[in-house]
């Protein structure tokens, strides 16, 4: 399993957010390789339900976006991830917990153990994160003021 990288100092997006759909999308472009609409399409409609103009609107979305690129193949075109699935997770990652405080990121990732389904391969692989993890004698919290409990409002 792929390290992922986190940066807790700086924004790493250098890519727009995409959707929970477009998510979708992208999880068949990752496991595919490269791909066209249809298979897209064809693993997206029985799951999601979605008609295939939904679908190419979000490939629209995700190209205008940069997360996907286009290679023309004839008569169609061949899509491939412009973002690999290991920085996106990153980027995920880095998105939630920029949106607590800093001093709540025990909680952020207990709850998100706790909503998950492991086996002991990635129980074994979460400890062996956690031993290689950069650790700090306090952490401190960067909060406007009345956004926690650190820095509250006052009027």
């Amino acid at each position: 399993m792929a390290e992922i990288a986190l940066d807790h100092t700086q924004e790493t997006h250098t890519h727009h957010d995409v959707s929970a759909a477009e998510w979708e999308v992208m999880r068949v472009v990752w496991a595919q390789k490269e791909t066209n609409s249809r298979t897209i399409i064809e693993s997206l409609s029985d799951k999601k339900g979605w008609k295939p103009a939904t679908i190419k609107t979000l490939i629209g979305r995700l190209t205008k976006k940069e997360w996907l690129t286009t290679e023309k193949d004839g008569r169609s075109f061949l899509y491939s991830a412009a973002i690999s699935e290991d920085e996106a997770l990153a980027n995920q990652a880095q998105t939630l917990l920029s949106g607590w405080c800093n001093t709540d990121a025990d909680k952020v990732i207990n709850a998100l153990i706790q909503a998950a389904v492991l086996d002991d391969d990635m129980k074994q692989h979460i400890f062996d994160t956690l031993d290689r993890a950069t650790y700090v004698d306090k952490v401190t919290c960067h909060c406007v003021p009345g956004q926690c409990i650190h820095h509250p409002h006052t009027h």
